[in-house]
């Protein structure tokens, strides 16, 4: 950050790569922490899940054969 507000000498030089980075930073953490489960849950969060005994029965013994 310090880079980033121009404090010392020669800082103005070095001023855009700090933006840059600080705005990379940013993006990828907003897309970490808040997009890439959104689209997980779009993608995956619909599927269906064996919701009684039977259902779980059914399929353990179709996977024993």
């Amino acid at each position: 950050l310090p880079m980033a507000a121009k404090l010392g000498t020669g800082s103005e030089a070095y001023a855009p790569l700090a933006l840059a980075i600080i705005g990379g930073l940013t993006t990828s953490f907003v897309l970490t922490i808040f997009i890439v489960p959104a689209a997980y849950l779009l993608v995956y969060g619909k599927q269906k899940t064996p919701s009684s005994k039977t259902e779980m029965a059914s399929e353990k013994s179709l996977t024993e054969k």
